[in-house]
């Protein structure tokens, strides 16, 4: 999809859509948070609480080092989609003020009403 994205709107940012990054790293996020209460609470104050590129870099190392996550390959998999789906990275884009899922739901509402 984004191949496709990228060579019919070169000039536009394809993102990719939080929840479905989430939910599609669920079962190995989900064994991870097991392994302490705080981890889950910990990685969605990185993801949502940062405000820039550079707060995003230190909150993610903080919590990395604190929960010793550093073996984790759905982390560093998230980690390295990070610039596609955390909002500190692309903030400085413009997105009409819409949430990454109703952009999405927006874009495909009217890709099916009109071709």
């Amino acid at each position: 999809m984004a191949v496709a994205v990228g060579r019919a709107f070169p000039d536009d940012i394809h993102r990719l859509c939080r929840l479905h990054i989430i939910d599609g790293h669920s079962n190995h996020l989900n064994t991870i948070f097991m392994r302490h209460k705080d981890i889950e609470t910990e990685m969605m104050v990185c993801i949502n609480q940062t405000y820039t590129p550079m707060e995003f870099e230190n909150a993610w190392k903080q919590f990395i080092d604190m929960f010793e996550l550093h073996d984790s390959i759905a982390l560093w998999d998230l980690y390295d989609l990070r610039h596609r789906w955390v909002s500190a990275i692309f903030k400085k884009d413009s997105c009409g003020r819409l949430t990454l899922t109703q952009r999405s739901e927006s874009f495909n509402r009217l890709v099916k009403r009109n071709f």
